[in-house]
């Protein structure tokens, strides 16, 4: 990554999007890449972390406006289109999961105070009383075995495939739920703190299928949703936790980068994530700081195995070696980015570096394309938001260079999610990011059929036998081999191909703080706020 200057008056955390559970971590893993150009990456793990000044010292703004990196069409936690890549800014806002977790990484109470298994596989939660819904209906153990059963009756919504391996719900009685899984799962606590792991009240979304769901417990009310274009919050005075300083907030999505920017110096947003392009000119500005953070998400391509010629390895293999990414992270990323060897995340446990890779090799990909079922056909390249975009014109550029003729698909998130819903047969090429959390059993999200990040429609029973067993192997040491294993099949089958690790900014007006920033690209901006100078 480039040196950079970083001011730290913009009250930042960054830290990983993980949920460990105690006891579970331990074994091996491997380092994680060292930038190729420039300074020291920013540590994941620490951060700069403060609590708004009292009210009676400073003055705060009363709205803030938080510019957004993709459209958001829906809040409803049942809808697939619920499923871009900015629901989990704004599910931190509007839901609670039973779990949180701590800057620490250390699971905390959420919607449940306390949680015991004696075998991983069934979990009994005790419900926190007196946490009421916005509309002020209480919540209670049906709710959440409501929303559960929901979810799993709902293909492609966002925690279908985190809650496909729950067998039952039980409703012990109004604060205590018992939920039993198909099979031991030693991360499910960890799964179940995600911000999208929220909870929608059954009486309010029978009697209001449209909105009922966008109602949730969180610290912050839906006042209005224009599809595509922003959401506006109100601040929940009822919350039964700590209440926000700042009393409104919206955020919107402006896709134009230039415009973004315009509005941002015109105090339009007060924060707003920015280009590395850019970074320099924030950072020698007094009125903004500037926080980076490297994404633990790796940037990827994904070869959708329903297309016949996506299914060829030799097609596949062709594609893995034309692919330069040097020229990625210089032309999408302007350098500041690390070029991805391994399908994995940028500082998830047990990666195996033992595995193949593939050289930047224009003859090899001439041999393997002349082995392939190409036959000069046009190719499909689909992504969305300006990163991905710019990675889908690279890779069309890396592929000429071979005789590959491409087309690129530019859209956006919530139409990329709809286009490429598990089992289609229209998508061929997705270049696309994902959750990657610390925990290893986040490439689940990528390899067990039926998931929404599946996008390469990758179903070989083999794979998720091995996922399932990962799961319940409670013994570190052991559950690192099964991750290898996995590892290791998916650099030989190839249903995706790694690109890069991100470095991003966020910049603020002097004075906003209060934001985690998550390396997921999942930030928390449910306490930010904004000193007035």
């Amino acid at each position: 990554m480039k040196p950079a200057k970083r001011s730290l008056c913009l009250i930042l955390c960054i830290i990983l999007s993980i949920a460990l559970l105690a006891g579970c971590g331990g074994g091996k893993t491997e380092s994680s890449p060292t930038p190729t150009s420039g300074s020291e990456s920013p540590s994941p793990t620490k951060g700069i972390s403060e609590t708004p000044p009292p009210t009676e010292e400073v003055e705060y703004y009363e709205h803030l406006n938080i510019a957004i990196g993709d459209k958001v069409t829906v809040i409803d936690l049942f809808n697939p289109a619920f499923g871009s890549s900015q629901v989990g800014i704004i599910s931190h806002a509007v839901f609670d999961s039973l779990v949180d977790m701590t800057l620490d990484n250390e699971i905390v109470p959420g919607l449940a105070t306390k949680w015991d298994t004696d075998d991983y596989k069934t979990f009994t939660f005790t419900l926190r009383e007196n946490v009421k819904f916005h509309n002020g209906e209480p919540f209670t153990a049906e709710d959440v075995k409501y929303t559960i059963e929901r979810t799993k009756a709902t293909p492609g919504s966002i925690m279908a495939s985190k809650y496909a391996r729950i067998e039952s719900v039980e409703v012990v009685n109004d604060y205590e739920v018992k939920i039993t899984l198909d099979s031991p799962n030693v991360d499910f606590i960890a799964d179940m703190s995600v911000p999208y792991a929220g909870f929608a009240n059954k009486k309010t979304c029978e009697a209001d299928p449209e909105n009922g769901s966008m109602i949730g417990t969180g610290p912050w009310k839906v006042t209005e949703i224009v599809s595509n274009d922003y959401v506006s919050v109100a601040r929940n005075d009822d919350y039964w936790g700590e209440v926000p300083v700042t009393k409104t907030m919206t955020f919107k999505f402006v896709s134009e980068e230039t415009a973004r920017y315009i509005m941002f110096e015109n105090g339009d947003f007060d924060f707003c994530g920015i280009g590395s392009v850019f970074v320099e000119q924030y950072e020698n500005d007094e009125r903004f700081s500037v926080e980076s953070y490297v994404m633990n998400n790796t940037n990827l391509i994904a070869f959708n195995f329903k297309d016949p010629l996506m299914a060829d390895i030799n097609f596949r293999m062709a594609v893995a070696h034309a692919m330069n990414r040097e020229d990625f992270v210089n032309i999408t990323l302007n350098g500041y980015g690390v070029p991805a060897e391994y399908f994995w995340g940028y500082r998830t446990e047990f990666r195996n570096t033992n595995v193949p890779t593939y050289e930047y090799n224009i003859d090899k990909a001439k041999e393997y394309l002349e082995k392939s079922k190409y036959n000069g056909e046009t190719i499909e390249i689909v992504a969305a938001m300006a990163h991905p975009i710019s990675n889908a014109q690279v890779l069309q550029e890396n592929l000429s260079k071979i005789g590959v003729k491409t087309e690129i698909f530019a859209t956006d998130g919530p139409t990329l999610t709809s286009y490429t819903p598990w089992g289609n047969t229209d998508s061929q090429i997705v270049v696309t990011s994902g959750p990657w959390t610390t925990l290893a059993s986040s490439v689940s999200m990528f390899l067990m059929p039926g998931s929404i990040g599946n996008k390469a429609n990758y179903d070989k029973p083999e794979m998720t036998e091995l996922l399932k067993k990962a799961a319940m192997t409670f013994d570190a040491a052991e559950r690192e081999k099964v991750y290898a294993e996995i590892q290791e099949i998916v650099a030989t089958e190839i249903p995706y191909l790694p690109i890069f690790n991100m470095e991003l900014f966020v910049a603020g007006w002097k004075g906003c703080g209060g934001v985690k920033l998550y390396a997921t690209n999942n930030h928390d901006y449910a306490y930010a706020y904004r000193i007035k100078q």
